[in-house]
């Protein structure tokens, strides 16, 4: 798990964005808790992730949880001429 700002995706950013994973459940999920971690991961890892950030996470009272996690890796610099 990556703490990054939206400009860390962007074009020339540190983080390369390769893929969403998108989890609901019908209860409330903390998206930081180990066995939502634990479904995450080896999905990111099979995208050929590097890291994972959380894009969004909504939780409403009796409606569940949607979170989104990006898969990045880290961004390739072009090499200098």
């Amino acid at each position: 798990m990556v703490k990054t700002e939206i400009t860390d995706l962007a074009p020339g950013g540190p983080w390369e964005h390769v893929g969403s994973i998108i989890i609901q459940y019908y209860k409330n999920l903390d998206p930081l808790s180990e066995k939502v971690l634990a479904t995450v991961r080896p999905r990111a890892c099979q995208m050929g992730g590097e890291a994972i950030t959380i894009m969004q996470a909504t939780s409403i009272v009796n409606r569940g949880t949607a979170i989104t996690y990006a898969v990045i890796i880290p961004r390739v610099k072009p090499a200098a001429d």
